[in-house]
């Protein structure tokens, strides 16, 4: 698979599924930490595979208060880095659905990828929504912690 719009969209399939089914050791195949995450108004580096599980709990958790049965993240576009082969920068939409309804506004994100081994893991989201909304960065990791700590 060499197409960036393809193995963006693989991961994003695979890890959505996972977060889904609270398979926190799929995640973890496909997310390499240390991980990045931020939203408008929050955001945190995942440092432990013990961190990631939380924040999968804490997100599916999240997904369940608000009553979705449908949760689907659509690659709109991506491309390898041209100064290295190694890395993929892309966007997608995250849907959050409830019979077929938005449970909240459907939102864009940014996502960096590096291909680590061979094997392409997630390495970096931007969810362009605020966290008070869509609770992507975990609130027990929150406190104590700046952007970029």
């Amino acid at each position: 698979m060499t197409d960036a719009r393809e193995i963006y969209q693989l991961n994003l399939d695979i890890v959505s599924r996972a977060v889904w089914t609270k398979d926190c050791a799929t995640v973890l195949q496909h997310l390499k930490l240390p991980n990045q995450m931020y939203t408008a108004d929050a955001g945190m580096l995942v440092r432990t595979a013990e961190e990631l599980c939380a924040v999968v709990e804490d997100f599916r958790a999240y997904l369940q208060r608000m009553g979705a049965l449908d949760y689907h993240r659509i690659c709109t576009e991506a491309e390898v880095d041209p100064d290295n082969p190694d890395r993929i920068t892309g966007k997608h939409r995250t849907y959050i659905l409830r019979g077929g309804r938005y449970v909240i506004e459907p939102y864009v994100n940014d996502m960096v990828m590096e291909r680590v081994d061979g094997h392409w893991m997630a390495t970096e989201l931007r969810a362009h929504v605020e966290n008070k909304t869509c609770t992507v960065v975990s609130p027990r990791f929150m406190r104590g912690r700046d952007r970029t700590s």
